[in-house]
């Protein structure tokens, strides 16, 4: 069965989008060129944030390989994949954060959505 890709707008994106994807492969675009992500993990929030919203928050965790990223400080980049497309904007960013064993080691990137 083919992913249908994202909506166009990223306020009509939902956490639940995103759910079935993880441990899929996304590239960020960056100034130095492409850097592949996997996603780790996705947070869903329990209330939408804004009255007159349904959306909940949700936040996206990704990994990148071990390097130096000193480079990329993050800001708004699009974010590819390969069946959904390309999300274009999203703030994404270096993070810290508690990793999980089973995610293996590199650089945390997150990306909320409110």
């Amino acid at each position: 069965m083919a992913t249908a890709p994202l909506p166009t707008s990223l306020y009509m994106l939902r956490g639940e989008h995103f759910s079935p994807l993880v441990g899929d492969l996304f590239w960020l675009e960056t100034a130095q060129g492409p850097l592949q992500l996997r996603l780790v993990h996705v947070k869903i929030g329990e209330q939408p944030v804004f009255s007159g919203t349904e959306r909940c928050p949700f936040t996206l965790t990704f990994l990148s390989p071990p390097g130096d990223y000193t480079g990329c400080t993050g800001g708004m980049m699009n974010l590819r994949h390969p069946t959904l497309g390309t999300l274009q904007g999203p703030f994404i960013a270096p993070c810290v954060g508690d990793m999980h064993p089973s995610w293996g080691t590199g650089q945390l990137w997150a990306a909320t959505f409110t």
